[in-house]
């Protein structure tokens, strides 16, 4: 690798550095020798991967899903761009389209689709990219015999709601059943102020800090509701599911580490399996990257909560269950599946169905939890928002939500505020 040296400024972290550089926080410290990423100091001097010019081409394919979880094979597609490029084709057995190449960035192109009597029908129109652009739509039936935009919503013509025999809930989404059976049936209950106190007295710690995670976590609801269905509110995290699904790495030489191997669903299904969403805000029908500034697809941003998220799970949950379900963060405090053993439990189906029931059951899942964790811990009874942050979402939260630290300590002031009348001095 073609490196450079930077010398570390004050403010600068090393998740900070491997963003300006375009690298990883792990690249860094493989290259550097660090064995702690928060041990840096102001002075020091490192090696950074030399700035590369590229030229990513702007392109464009399609992913088709059948009843949010099958892809759509054998469906005849024309792409057709405003520049006169058509593009014909058969989607494959994962449901991709063939890839729309050696066309501008803006160009308008249409989606249309095959009906059964041969004419075809446009679906769906979009934009040219700077970059690769990877749309996904859903659709009821393999010949999308409605338009694809509908059924994105919730109307309660494409959802109802019910149990299977072992009285699972039931989604009926775009008139086909989808079981869920990874959860319980919402029994109800509001976690309390009085619930927070004694939470706080088991951890020793004050009960504001443990209302400003649940505040940043899940704002106001911990719960969602699809068409009458009352449901865990949960964030699907398709880097996760990416690390979840990799085979084990092969043996490396001694001396070096083991080469990570790709999930066999990255080229598939890009839009569930593959790097870390972006944080966005949708600006005039377009979304905009919050750290970058950068126009970014649907596909490769967070989305809304609700449906949007279990279409999303409910489509990995198809390829894998178990790395499906650990990849999304569950409830009230946004507890990560994959740490549903920290939480008390024996497997993840265990965990789920326990979120789907009540909010009762996420403070005592947080309070085994942040038991097992012990930088969440000591967070919390120093009342040191940094390490709560890193104790709940890693030490590379910063390139997270940079925010999620301030946010915190804003929410611990409202709450103690509202409490006492006045803010206690920071320790």
């Amino acid at each position: 690798m073609d490196t450079t040296t930077y010398t570390i400024k004050s403010g600068d972290t090393l998740s900070s550095i491997a963003k300006r550089n375009r690298t990883t926080v792990d690249k860094l410290q493989d290259l550097n020798n660090i064995r702690n990423p928060n041990l840096i100091r102001q002075g020091q001097t490192i090696q950074v991967p030399r700035a590369v010019k590229t030229t990513a081409e702007p392109s464009l394919l399609y992913v088709f899903v059948d009843k949010l979880l099958q892809p759509i094979a054998g469906l005849n597609y024309q792409l057709r761009a405003s520049n006169g490029k058509i593009l014909s084709g058969i989607t494959d057995q994962n449901g991709l389209t063939a890839e729309l190449t050696k066309i501008n960035q803006g160009t308008a192109v249409e989606m249309w689709v095959q009906r059964q009597m041969g004419s075809y029908k446009k679906i769906h129109s979009t934009a040219i990219a700077s970059t690769r652009k990877v749309v996904t739509a859903y659709s009821p039936s393999a010949l999308l015999n409605a338009n694809t935009k509908k059924h994105e919503g919730t109307s309660s013509d494409d959802m109802s709601t019910g149990r299977d025999k072992n009285g699972h809930p039931i989604l009926v989404i775009n008139k086909k059943d989808v079981d869920l059976d990874f959860l319980d049936d919402y029994v109800g209950g509001e976690v309390t102020d009085t619930d927070i106190k004694a939470a706080a007295t088991d951890l020793k710690c004050e009960p504001g800090m443990i209302y400003a995670i649940a505040k940043q976590e899940s704002s106001t609801s911990s719960f969602c509701n699809i068409n009458g269905k009352t449901l865990p509110l949960i964030l699907y995290e398709r880097h996760w599911f990416r690390n979840l699904t990799r085979p084990k790495p092969k043996p490396a030489k001694a001396g070096q580490k083991p080469a990570k191997q790709p999930s066999p669903y990255e080229k598939t299904n890009p839009d569930i399996c593959g790097p870390a969403y972006k944080r966005a805000s949708k600006v005039k029908g377009h979304y905009i990257d919050r750290m970058t500034g950068k126009v970014v697809s649907e596909d490769n941003v967070y989305g809304a909560s609700g449906l949007f998220q279990y279409k999303r799970l409910l489509r990995a949950y198809a390829l894998e269950q178990n790395p499906a379900l650990e990849a999304c963060s569950w409830g009230k405090f946004q507890i990560m599946g994959f740490n549903y053993a920290a939480a008390g439990f024996n497997d993840v189906k265990s965990f789920t169905r326990a979120m789907s029931r009540s909010e009762a059951e996420h403070i005592k899942a947080f309070l085994k939890f942040a038991k097992s964790n012990k930088t969440l811990l000591e967070g919390l009874r120093e009342k040191n928002y940094e390490k709560v942050a890193e104790g709940h979402n890693g030490s590379h939260w910063r390139s997270i939500n940079p925010d999620y630290a301030s946010n915190l300590r804003s929410y611990y002031e409202d709450y103690a505020k509202s409490h006492s009348g006045k803010i206690p001095a920071h320790g």
